[in-house]
């Protein structure tokens, strides 16, 4: 603060996964999703969380996937589900309708990959596909970066 003393308390993970977010949006799609300023996109993060910890749980016993636990796991999760491949669908078509030399983004990648027998390349479904995948791998790497991330927040927060 101003004073001289702390300022309030940050939720650093929430802030870090935002930080990493919008870097993936950049990385992926050549452009912020604007969660460090907005909470309208963050409902990712809820569902990722979800689906990591139903990964882990039915990972760690494959039964429950066999006899459909993970279904149960994921019981008021549809809406966001539905609401996540909405977003990834409107991000790609944003940036497919972008000149595609303008930025070497992941997307750009994708959009250049050819099948080596067919010569073909990736379908729109594919490419909606992938990018959802992007999104949804993309929290995975949120967790293991602010692994990374907290040390320097700790370091430069008590350096005088």
């Amino acid at each position: 603060s101003s004073s001289g003393g702390w300022s309030r308390p940050k939720d650093m993970v929430h802030w870090s996964a935002c930080l990493i977010f919008d870097a993936l949006g950049e990385i992926c799609f050549g452009k912020t999703f604007n969660t460090t300023r907005s909470d309208e996109n963050t409902f990712f993060f809820r569902l990722m969380a979800v689906n990591v910890r139903i990964l882990n749980i039915c990972g760690q016993m494959p039964l429950l996937r066999r006899i459909g636990f993970d279904q149960y796991l994921r019981m008021g999760t549809a809406g966001d589900r539905e609401r996540q491949i909405a977003f990834s669908r409107q991000q790609l078509s944003t940036r497919l309708a972008a000149n595609p030399t303008e930025r070497r983004d992941i997307i750009y990648y994708l959009q250049q990959a050819r099948d080596p027998e067919t010569g073909e390349g990736y379908s729109t479904q594919e490419l909606i596909s992938e990018s959802t995948l992007l999104l949804g791998a993309g929290k995975f790497w949120i967790l293991q970066s602010f692994l990374h991330l907290q040390p320097l927040y700790f370091y430069t927060s008590t350096v005088d």
